[in-house]
């Protein structure tokens, strides 16, 4: 099987929804933010690669990623 790579952007920020550009800082995410990152942890809990051999996750530090 051909390696796969899945990248995820950070949830909402107030910030992102303001179209302002985040950059490095550490913005928290809104309500709306949480849950998306809630709902794709959820899918990917879900697909056929969980579990398997391999998998890795890794996430940036900041607030809105973790």
């Amino acid at each position: 099987m051909a390696p796969r790579i899945l990248l995820a952007r950070h949830g909402q920020t107030q910030w992102s929804v303001r179209g302002n550009h985040t950059g490095r800082t550490d913005i928290p995410l809104l309500d709306a933010g949480r849950e998306g990152a809630k709902l794709l942890g959820e899918r990917l809990h879900r697909e056929p690669w969980a579990g398997l051999p391999g998998v890795e996750v890794r996430t940036s530090p900041l607030v809105r990623a973790a």
